[in-house]
């Protein structure tokens, strides 16, 4: 098998980060490139280690989104998962990562284990703050159960679970684009559902239309035959509603513009090859805090 090459690519991830801190992106896209290798130079290792490491509020998005992919993967399988299954598995899970990264079990495999922002940089949470988030990923499943959103395809056969949190891409303008639809499902139109743990934002409404082009891409899908529906999990008073599309020519044109400005920070285009010294850090210092880059960010 030859070496992974660094091929570029844009993502709504992406994006948000570049315009964040370009600081970080470089960290995060390039400096820790090859950083998996054993023989990387220790600056490069130590970059791949701070990019996987995850904040208490992206772990518990990541639990609730991987066990809702759970019950879904079972429910397209043909079994239902009671809810308080799914609430075991998910206290669990929590359980597990949680000593994971206070065990620095890391050390042992960075993919594999949990590693937090507040551990590696000794921010522990209090008992109260803690208890307080774990609460938040069991009542987001106990909210996915009463919103009843297995109701709205329970008629669908295996063919018709299309997407269960799957990484995908396609091509836009020659760009390879990413996305992550949580879940995708087929009935008389395409319906793609996103988890959300967090507050609803005015920024959803992007990323959800985003997800309008790539449902044309890889199904052939035209645009009154998708919906997309934000999922705001932390209320079960939810409106199950599919959110109003942004124009897609307006979306085109955005990504082309975010992918130039990623151009910009490069040496060489073909090759992916970035300048750090074309990554200046944020001006919002108050979010360096906060950074898991920071140890490199000096």
């Amino acid at each position: 098998m030859g070496k992974l090459q660094n091929i570029f690519s844009w993502s709504v991830s992406r994006d948000r980060l570049f315009n964040e801190c370009r600081r970080a992106y470089y960290y995060h896209y390039y400096g820790a490139w090859g950083g998996w290798e054993r023989d990387a130079p220790e600056s490069v290792r130590k970059a791949y280690l701070l990019k996987n490491m995850h904040s208490i509020d992206t772990w518990i998005g990541d639990v609730v989104h991987q066990t809702i992919k759970w019950v879904l993967e079972n429910k397209a399988a043909g079994k239902d998962i009671a809810i308080d299954a799914a609430r075991i598995r998910i206290k669990e899970h929590l359980v597990r990562t949680w000593n994971q990264s206070k065990e620095k079990q890391w050390v042992n495999g960075i993919k594999q284990n949990l590693n937090l922002f507040e551990h590696y940089y000794d921010r522990a949470p209090s008992q109260e703050l803690l208890h307080d988030k774990i609460a938040k990923a069991v009542n987001s499943i106990d909210n996915f159960y009463k919103m009843k959103i297995t109701d709205i395809f329970s008629g669908v056969g295996r063919d018709g679970f299309l997407s269960i949190d799957e990484l995908d891409s396609f091509d836009l303008n020659g760009v390879k684009v990413y996305a992550v639809p949580d879940f995708a499902v087929k009935q008389d139109r395409y319906i793609l559902f996103d988890w959300k743990t967090g507050k609803p934002s005015e920024k959803d409404r992007f990323q959800l239309s985003f997800y309008v082009l790539y449902a044309q891409a890889k199904w052939r899908a035209a645009l009154d035959e998708v919906e997309v529906i934000p999922v705001y999990l932390s209320s079960p008073d939810c409106v199950l509603a599919p959110v109003p599309v942004v124009d897609l020519n307006q979306v085109r044109q955005y990504v082309a513009e975010s992918v130039q400005a990623m151009h910009g920070i490069l040496i060489d285009i073909a090759a992916n090859s970035a300048d750090m010294e074309r990554c200046p850090k944020t001006q919002f210092v108050k979010k360096c805090n906060f950074c898991r880059f920071r140890e490199l960010c000096v």
